[in-house]
């Protein structure tokens, strides 16, 4: 997410982990884990579900399942650029649960980013209307001055009802052009991305 100075009624992006928003695409098997934040640790029964359905050792599974998930760098460059054109930057991810291994750690998203939610440290996940509206709340801010950004349609739908134009990330080019647009910025990334079809 990102919001606009006054005189602009838009904001932001968040990179998505393989289009770019740091947030970890369901990497595979996480249907075997919890659709919420339980009281346990998600990555715990998470590991214990896919290594019992694809028998085989769960020792330090999450970081070897998630050793090789980069961001995409084109998306990476255009939150930055959004940021440095005053612009201000959000992520809001469902995380598969940060121990034993923090997948977010490498992306330093609190200090690239104004807001940073994770469904972790919050017990809400997307599309749960309220972790929407806590991202809106620290960033101070109503749904109609944001853009957001994600790759799976059923998470658009609660920000277009608070308010947010919204974007479907299925190819990097495209999501930055249309965040060009609606931002009324100019290039925003020096990476160029092969189309993803």
């Amino acid at each position: 997410m990102t919001t606009a100075p006054a005189t602009s009624r838009w904001n932001r992006d968040c990179p998505k982990a393989h289009t770019s928003t740091p947030s970890p695409s369901t990497p595979p098997g996480a249907a075997c884990t919890p659709s919420s934040n339980a009281a346990t640790s998600p990555r715990r029964s998470g590991n214990e579900g896919i290594t019992a359905l694809l028998g085989i050792d769960g020792t330090d599974l999450m970081r070897r399942a998630l050793a090789t998930l980069k961001p995409e760098p084109a998306m990476v460059d255009a939150a930055r650029a959004i940021r440095a054109a005053g612009l201000t930057t959000a992520v809001l991810s469902n995380s598969m649960g940060m121990h034993p291994f923090n997948p977010y750690e490498p992306w330093r998203l609190r200090a690239t980013h104004d807001v940073v939610v994770l469904s972790e440290e919050v017990r809400m996940r997307k599309p749960d209307t309220e972790i929407y509206q806590l991202v809106l709340m620290r960033l101070g801010i109503r749904g109609e001055a944001c853009i957001f950004v994600d790759d799976i349609e059923a998470n658009l739908q609660p920000a277009r009802d608070l308010g947010m134009t919204t974007i479907l990330a299925a190819d990097p080019n495209r999501t930055i052009e249309q965040l060009q647009q609606l931002l009324g910025l100019g290039e925003l990334t020096r990476h160029s991305t092969a189309s993803h079809t």
